[in-house]
């Protein structure tokens, strides 16, 4: 998971940076995207931080790509992801 420093929650509606709501849910490589999912948990258990059905950004070689976080704790590659899509997910 990348570093982005702290959110400055007073102006959080109006971002002063690319900075992605959930920094949880962005990845430098897809090494990194696959053992955070090998740690995922059902959805609503306070046992981790990422859950099933969690979608996860790998951005590597300039090139972006999601994915969903599958109940065995594997990724599949989603295409065409829409902002509807992430409705509930931040």
């Amino acid at each position: 998971m990348a570093d982005f420093g702290k959110l400055n929650f007073a102006v959080a509606f109006v971002p002063q940076t690319a900075f992605p709501l959930d920094g949880r849910t962005y990845f430098e490589s897809l090494e990194t995207a696959q053992a955070a999912a090998a740690t995922a948990v059902p959805v609503g258990s306070s046992d981790g931080v990422y859950h099933y059905g969690m979608q996860l950004f790998v951005v590597e070689n300039g090139v972006s790509a999601g994915y969903r976080i599958q109940p065995d704790k594997t990724l599949t590659k989603v295409d065409g992801i829409s902002a509807e899509d992430l409705v509930g997910e931040f």
